[in-house]
């Protein structure tokens, strides 16, 4: 009898938008370390500080589109309180509510990533 390996997830609950939740604004966060790190000396040589606000601005934008995709999975999951007991239902919940905290706290560090390049000049 053969060995069925794939996944499957029948019930609808949309794993991928839980995952994308979960994952959009960490992989922001990192992408704008990088991305300002790599800015910084061409801003600093050329005395523009635009671009590292512009990477800064893509970063928030991303991670707020994950903290709407972990709204909307919160929306479609979390109003009602968890039956006792496993099942898709009570882990797209989960899902969604690790999401909010995560997307939340991620968007909070980048907003303060981005705050002291208003105040601080990249070549100081």
């Amino acid at each position: 009898m053969p060995i069925d390996t794939e996944i499957r997830v029948p019930d609808g609950t949309g794993i991928g938008a839980q995952w994308a939740g979960n994952l959009l604004a960490p992989i922001a966060f990192l992408l704008q370390l990088e991305i300002a790190y790599f800015i910084v000396p061409r801003a600093c040589d050329a005395g523009v500080v635009f671009p590292i606000h512009l990477a800064h601005l893509g970063a928030l934008l991303i991670a707020l589109a994950g903290a709407v995709t972990a709204w909307r999975q919160w929306q479609r999951w979390g109003r009602v309180w968890p039956a006792d007991g496993p099942g898709p239902e009570t882990r797209s919940r989960f899902m969604a509510e690790v999401a909010l905290l995560v997307s939340e706290g991620f968007t909070l560090v980048i907003l303060a990533l981005w705050l002291p390049t208003f105040w601080l000049h990249p070549c100081q």
